[in-house]
């Protein structure tokens, strides 16, 4: 989570010589900005824009600037900033114009933002006995997290939780492909401060006066590849072919499934994940995020810890007692994993993306 109205990369003076008045505004980020918090406004961050905007209607004209010609633009998040706008009716008449480059296009149902804010609160120790790393495991599902809860929390304590939570986000499979995102934070579709994400919004005519400009940057996602050591790496595809002329490892391990029965010891004949980690030029693999052909469903992806995937019995499976696994076993490739509940061991493996 990085970015500032000080960088030089937002420093206006090149257009302000070509004769615009340019005005640059913070907003507050991570769960200062879009945590959903029982007794505190959803979508502060959004509201900061808000604020600024209401600001150039009011003063825009003493620097030489139009209040009823204003274009607010913005890059990445801020662009979703942009997009949100569009749809808020607490920001309707403050701009006539909105550029928009490489909008995320994540918008948070009230649901998904509510589970966040619970992991990262039990992360900062907030209602949990016993507070640590282990926080998150201790949120409880249907309790809100009260402003007054955070209140408590001195502000890099709130900082570092989120940065844990973070660090983490391959592991929790049940936020979908929020996990497989940079950050655990966007716009929340309230439906007071953010009445519906901006796409419906649009769809059905909100801002049908403003001029919108919206474009996309190719290359972008390299700044958070290289932020994250990952420069340089390209994916590997492998057919059950080219899986089979690896190393192969034989583990010996149950399946234990969540309904309550398991099977005895079988022999698990594969690719350890570690060597596949390595393949792919991830030496010191933190989880990794694996989806199945299966569409649909509960269970069709699992995230693994680095504990699991170093595990020498940690395998992506190709035969099962000396034979090739049927389809029934997850043919072509399953995962197979120890002390690991059966929905998390993926059968019919497609993808396998390790982060370090």
């Amino acid at each position: 989570m990085f970015g500032s109205a000080s960088e030089p990369g937002y420093d206006g003076g090149a257009l302000a010589r070509l004769g615009a008045v340019v005005i640059t505004c913070n907003y507050r980020l991570g769960a200062e900005g879009f945590a959903r918090i029982e007794g505190a406004p959803a979508n502060r961050g959004l509201l900061d824009a808000v604020a600024a905007l209401r600001w150039v209607a009011e003063n825009v004209a003493a620097f030489g600037g139009d209040a009823g010609n204003v274009t607010v633009f913005g890059e990445s998040a801020g662009a979703g900033v942009v997009a949100s706008l569009l749809a808020m009716p607490d920001a309707k008449g403050l701009f006539r114009r909105a550029i928009a480059q490489s909008v995320p296009g994540t918008f948070f149902a009230p649901e998904l933002a509510d589970d966040i804010t619970r992991a990262i609160a039990a992360e900062a120790g907030v209602g949990v006995a016993g507070a640590g790393s282990a926080g998150a495991r201790l949120a409880t599902p249907g309790v809100p997290v009260t402003r007054e809860a955070l209140a408590a929390v001195p502000p890099m304590r709130l900082v570092q939780a989120q940065m844990a939570v973070t660090a983490r986000l391959r592991e929790q499979s049940r936020w979908g492909p929020v996990a497989l995102t940079v950050t655990p934070f966007s716009p929340v579709v309230d439906g007071e401060v953010l009445p519906r994400a901006p796409w419906r919004a649009l769809l059905s005519g909100a801002a049908r006066d403003v001029d919108l400009l919206v474009g996309h940057n190719r290359d972008e996602y390299k700044l958070f590849i290289q932020a994250d050591g990952q420069a340089g790496r390209k994916p590997v595809m492998l057919s059950r072919a080219d899986l089979l002329r690896m190393e192969q490892h034989t583990a010996s391990l149950p399946i234990a499934c969540v309904e309550g029965w398991s099977t005895d010891n079988q022999a698990w004949t594969g690719v350890r994940l570690r060597d596949l980690a390595a393949l792919a030029g991830v030496t010191r693999p933190s989880s990794v995020f694996v989806t199945s052909l299966q569409h649909g469903g509960g269970f069709n992806k699992a995230a693994l810890s680095a504990g699991q995937i170093m595990d020498q019995d940690s395998l992506l499976a190709l035969r099962v007692n000396g034979a090739d696994l049927t389809l029934d076993h997850g043919y072509p490739a399953r995962v197979i994993v120890p002390a690991c509940p059966g929905v998390h061991n993926t059968k019919w493996v497609s993808t396998m993306t390790f982060r370090s």
